[in-house]
């Protein structure tokens, strides 16, 4: 694996000096990177660029966020990709546009770089999102795509630009299992935690107050 930093328009490849990589990333959601820097010669700061490839699999591109020093000069760093600033807060009015039409105009306003956008297609007839993370919003346009059409999407960050891709595009060859990837397994039922058949809703009597009527919700398990 290398790992390369651009900091200041030059780029530099930190690989040898790594004690420790770790790289995280999950559907929908913030791509992470933690890793541990040897003492450099060179200056890098918060905001520089970093890069994770695997021979040719680029696997992660994202901006470094916080680091921290020790007196062994090893320095640990956490980086993010392009999903982070979708924390941003913020109000949109849509009106008859889709979810690939809503996301495009987000990222144009945040100034994101975008990759492959797919053509979601569903009309969404209104949209009001107030005070909102950008990322709940535009996870709010895909569901009521999904109820509208049955069919996924997958917004997500490919080594620094934003994508949209339709879930049945994202299917490979890959296959796990007959223990030539998978070694083993634990499959665990539960009924241990917030697991109810009863659930007890209690209404004040505006006429009688100090009596209280109790109405009783089964729930089947």
């Amino acid at each position: 694996m290398e790992l390369m930093i651009e900091s200041r328009g030059k780029v530099y490849d930190v690989s040898h000096l790594c004690s420790n990589i770790e790289w995280k990333t999950q559907i929908n959601q913030t791509a992470t990177l933690k890793a541990s820097i040897q003492k450099v010669n060179f200056p890098f700061f918060e905001g520089d660029s970093i890069m994770l490839t695997d021979v040719d699999r680029r696997l992660f591109k994202g901006y470094i966020f916080t680091k921290e020093r020790d007196k062994a000069q090893v320095i640990d760093i956490t980086a993010y990709d392009q999903m982070r600033y979708l924390k941003n807060k913020d109000t949109f009015v849509f009106k008859n546009r889709t979810a690939t039409q809503m996301i495009r105009h987000i990222c144009t306003q945040f100034n994101l770089r975008m990759g492959v956008m797919e053509d979601t297609k569903f009309l969404i007839e209104s949209t009001i999102e107030d005070n909102k993370t950008l990322i709940d919003i535009i996870q709010g346009t895909l569901d009521k795509t999904l109820i509208g059409t049955n069919e996924i999407f997958v917004f997500y960050d490919d080594f620094g630009k934003l994508n949209l891709k339709s879930f049945k595009n994202l299917t490979t060859n890959l296959i796990i299992g007959d223990y030539n990837l998978v070694t083993d397994f634990k499959y665990k039922t539960s009924i241990d935690d917030d697991v109810y058949n009863r659930i007890k809703l209690f209404r004040d009597n505006k006429k009688q107050v100090k009596e209280k009527s109790i109405l009783s919700l089964i729930v089947t398990v």
